[in-house]
């Protein structure tokens, strides 16, 4: 909590005086720990007493009676720096701007117009600058708005003892230079009393504390004294006696941080600016890609990324003396929380030398990408049988690694079998690999996705996607000389309006938990709102179900989709059978139809033309054809959709593990609804006996064809059986469709 010394100020208007005051912050004196553990949330069965916080009264400004002074901060001739654009705390009149009514209908603002104006300071996604906020207030009083709040009373305002000042903190670096963080027991705080995000953490009870019985002259020469005068005794045993305020639970609260370098490749060298995050460890995985489940924390151009996470492991630290109490949304009572240490995910530039990992700009190949084509790339070339056979295993792992759920199946059958013939491999023909650190590292695995979950649950991209906002930030600061401090300011102010929003609890003034009203709850999932403030759902759209649908209508010029007569479907006899398997009774070809160029699967994969898809066949089997086209039948009272598909034939052989498929030139056609996910394949270049030339070719860049000189592969599909293989590597690649053995691997080349 940052302290603050008043300075007051004179300044004289033509009709009203008003008073500002400017803040000096003060470092905090917290007491800490030595302690570290590890673990998913966990409810203690332990208490811890209920400690009652004295808040200071929420203040607004004064008002103005001059609409000249619309915009004035409390200085005159724009004396106002950027040093007190964030920081500065007006000295109110609570008989002029009383707190808001809780029975209000817009609570816990004032009104409607504040509540859009207040979005308007501080979007998480879209922050504006001072000037622009002004321009905006100046636009309403020309346009004669009534009751529009002043800017100052809006950039002011507090919702209870939810405040932004208790949740900055100021420390030092070893240089002491300064630095502002988000408390993240503040972030945990407001999780966890979020109704949305608080239902969706995974949680589990600790081992309870068994209490022994055994009598009490058996115990009275080891046990304590004090021990048994707190203690009551029956029938001469030893019981424990309850607590006077034992009933808020304590629950231990794990987290995941994230510290990285926000400026990527620009400027890099002349100005690092360094960031923290955080997310709860308890986060499912389907949800841990959602910006709402991650948490900006700090961030600063002159410190280090361990200077910062100093600050951050002191405040977490202080929770295990001083547990921090909160509203648990989800079990609907206060709870008092301690925060550990999970998990450190980290993008140093050593972890991209060992990945070999270049970077999105490099011009080099990622080996997560590679490998999954890289088998079909080697046998073409000719390499020896026993480097394919690494090569495919290493595809297999990567397919695996890169699961989001693991089984004991997976784990102690597939993962295990996977590793051991590769190193049964390594011990047989290349035995200098076992000095390779990766090789060493494949041996601990299995243990490390047992202990730790699936790797991919620690991915970086969900605060990757936040470097980009924090740098647009700093741009919007006045002079740039606090960035470290206005950072953390605007992105809690951004914090404290979402929580309010998405109806989280908040204390009020007089102590009492409470949250924002139904009316400002349903304005926040506005489609305006939404858009300008960022997603506010807890769920991951990655993740919901898709309905199969049609996709990109053929258009005339004027953009209206064209109608054709089902009579103009060739052959008849396919569309027949197509409102046959759609359960049309009696099947005609009286009606109009609509050719769509895509359509997307159940999986919610975009299918184009001439992509290879599953579907389910009129047996209830799996079969994977080329799309061609879909049509939406627009009958009488009945709308059907069913796609066309060049039909493939699953072949008995495989090639490096992988079934083959014919493709003979056969169109059938598909009810939409059975069209089941997006399938990889990869043509048979070996079999097809396929070129490699060097000339011009046509790629596609910026969605425009360019004729390029380079070497490239020729494909032979001048055959009446076209051949392609089911690539099991790719991480795209159905689970239902399984590997062959791997022993049958190159043995046709």
């Amino acid at each position: 909590m940052l302290l603050f010394l008043a300075e007051e100020t004179e300044l004289t208007a033509r009709k009203s005086i008003l008073t500002a005051v400017k803040y000096r912050p003060q470092p905090n004196n917290l007491c800490y720990t030595n302690i570290y553990s590890k673990g998913k949330k966990l409810r203690e069965d332990q208490s811890v007493s209920k400690t009652s916080t004295h808040t200071e009264q929420s203040q607004d400004p004064p008002p103005i009676d001059n609409g000249d002074l619309l915009f004035s901060d409390g200085k005159k001739n724009n004396e106002l720096e950027s040093d007190d654009i964030e920081n500065h705390k007006e000295q109110v009149n609570e008989t002029c701007f009383p707190p808001p009514d809780n029975d209000s209908e817009w609570f816990p603002f004032p009104d409607k117009l504040s509540l859009l104006l207040y979005g308007l300071l501080h979007s998480p996604t879209h922050h504006i600058s001072l000037e622009v906020a002004k321009y905006v207030w100046f636009i309403l009083k020309e346009m004669g708005v009534p009751d529009i709040p002043p800017l100052a009373k809006i950039r002011s305002m507090k919702f209870g003892q939810l405040d932004v000042e208790n949740l900055i903190s100021k420390g030092e670096d070893d240089s002491g230079l300064p630095i502002y963080i988000i408390k993240p027991s503040e972030i945990a705080k407001l999780n966890l009393s979020n109704p949305t995000i608080s239902p969706n953490i995974a949680s589990c009870l600790m081992e309870r504390r068994r209490l022994m019985t055994v009598p009490l002259l058996n115990l009275s020469k080891d046990v304590e004294p004090s021990i048994i005068n707190e203690s009551m005794t029956t029938s001469g045993q030893l019981v424990e006696k309850p607590k006077e305020n034992s009933k808020i639970p304590q629950i231990s609260v794990p987290v995941n941080l994230f510290i990285d370098d926000t400026s990527t490749n620009v400027s890099k060298r002349w100005q690092p600016m360094h960031c923290a995050q955080m997310q709860l460890a308890g986060v499912p995985f389907r949800f841990r890609n959602n910006e709402i489940y991650s948490n900006f924390l700090g961030a600063s151009e002159h410190a280090s990324v361990l200077s910062i996470s100093k600050l951050i492991l002191q405040d977490i630290e202080s929770t295990q003396q001083n547990p921090v109490e909160t509203f648990d949304a989800d079990m609907k009572t206060c709870i008092a929380i301690k925060m550990e240490v999970a998990s450190l995910i980290a993008d140093f530039n050593m972890l991209s030398l060992a990945c070999n990992h270049a970077g999105a700009t490099a011009l080099k190949f990622c080996p997560k990408c590679h490998i999954q084509v890289a088998p079909f790339s080697l046998a073409f070339a000719g390499l020896s049988t026993v480097y394919l056979k690494m090569t495919c295993l290493l595809a297999l792992i990567n397919r695996m690694v890169c699961k989001d759920a693991f089984d004991d199946e997976d784990i102690h059958q597939l993962l295990d079998n996977l590793v051991e013939k590769y190193l049964q491999i390594i011990e047989e023909h290349l035995p200098q690999l076992k000095n390779k650190v990766k090789t060493h590292l494949l041996t601990h695995l299995t243990d490390e996705i047992s202990h730790h979950g699936p790797p991919l649950g620690y991915s970086e991209d969900v605060f990757e996607k936040r470097h980009g906002v924090i740098r647009a930030k700093l741009f919007n600061q006045e002079n740039q000389l606090a960035r470290s401090r206005d950072t953390a300011i605007l992105f809690g102010k951004s914090c404290v309006f979402l929580h309010v929003l998405m109806g989280g609890f908040f204390q009020t003034n007089d102590a009492k938990w409470t949250q924002s009203t139904n009316r400002v709850q349903e304005l926040a999932q506005r489609k305006e709102m939404i858009e300008f403030l960022g997603h506010l759902s807890a769920k991951d759209p990655n993740y919901e179900s898709h309905m199969p649908v049609l996709l990109m209508p053929n258009r005339c010029n004027n953009k209206k989709a064209i109608l054709q007569e089902l009579s103009s479907f060739h052959p008849q006899c396919l569309l027949l059978q197509g409102l046959v398997d759609l359960g049309t009774p009696s099947p005609t070809v009286d009606g109009k139809m609509i050719t769509y160029q895509s359509c997307r699967s159940q999986d919610g994969s975009v299918i184009k033309e001439g992509m290879s898809l599953a579907y389910m066949n009129r047996e209830n089997e799996v079969e994977i054809g080329l799309f061609k086209r879909g049509y939406l039948l627009l009958l009488e009272k009945q709308r059907k959709s069913l796609i066309t598909v060049e039909k493939g034939h699953i072949q008995t052989t495989s090639f490096l593990g992988c079934p083959i498929v014919h493709f003979m030139n056969e169109t059938d056609v598909v009810p939409l609804h059975r069209v089941l996910s997006y399938v990889p394949l990869v043509h048979h270049c070996g079999h097809s006996h396929c070129t490699i030339r060097e000339g011009r070719t046509t790629i596609r860049v910026e969605q425009e064809d360019k004729d390029v000189y380079r070497r490239f592969v020729v494909h032979n599909m001048n055959h009446a059986v076209k051949v392609y293989v089911v690539n099991v590597y790719s991480l795209k690649c159905p689970s239902g469709i399984p590997s062959a053995d791997l022993k049958t691997c190159s043995k046709k080349l």
